[in-house]
């Protein structure tokens, strides 16, 4: 019954109180420790990478790339933000801005370097990072694998607006490497969930082109 559960529960702890003490005070020093971490060092070094990359992020704005990139002698660039705070939110995203920089600077492999880098932390950032690596392998002459970032930026995907955009360039990259079974079920895949969307209205198009060819 309660009572008797109740009863062998304070024997328990009666016999370990030592053991428990010694746990419960470890939890509290790590709980603590994980505390100070967060609130003494990681977010004034938040605040801080915030204040570093607003330039970097206006000259973007502005497609001055280099500039935001690598900064001036008065600013830091998305590189520097990067590397000097690799442990906060704002220094993650810097890799992100830094490798669409360099994605249309048209450095390619500095581009795919960067966005490795990035841990998107929600469906849009991951399928822009995911399409915009695709889109360097394509451009450096390794389509086998813009195909694969497309695979997995589409794979359980259902943006209305880049889904089907990423669809579509799946399907292309699929005829580009002659995997024209593939292309035809991802053209068909923005027929069936996607008929509104911009890349809707010709998918079937594509669909019956991509068949001709298998």
């Amino acid at each position: 019954d309660v009572g008797a559960t109740l009863s062998s529960a304070e024997q328990f702890i009666e016999k370990n109180k030592k053991t428990l003490t010694r746990v419960i005070g470890s939890l509290v020093v790590v709980v603590g420790g994980i505390w100070a971490y967060y609130n003494w060092y990681l977010a004034p070094q938040e605040r801080a990478a915030q204040e570093e990359m607003v330039s970097a992020i206006m000259a973007f704005e502005k497609d001055s790339l280099e500039s935001a990139l690598n900064g001036t002698g008065s600013w830091s660039g998305f590189l520097e933000v990067a590397e000097a705070y690799s442990g906060t939110r704002t220094g993650n995203l810097a890799h992100f801005y830094a490798g669409v920089a360099h994605l249309n600077l048209k450095q390619f492999e500095d581009a795919i370097r960067e966005l490795d880098q990035f841990d998107p932390k929600d469906e849009i950032m991951r399928l822009f990072k995911l399409g915009a690596i695709a889109d360097a392998f394509v451009a450096i002459g390794q389509p086998e694998d813009g195909l694969d970032s497309y695979r997995q930026a589409v794979s359980g995907s259902n943006n209305e607006f880049l889904t089907p955009f990423y669809l579509k360039k799946a399907g292309l990259t699929a005829e580009m490497v002659g995997a024209y079974s593939e292309a035809v079920d991802l053209f068909q895949r923005i027929a069936d969930e996607f008929p509104d969307s911009k890349e809707g209205t010709d998918a079937f198009k594509y669909v019956e082109r991509a068949r001709s060819w298998e």
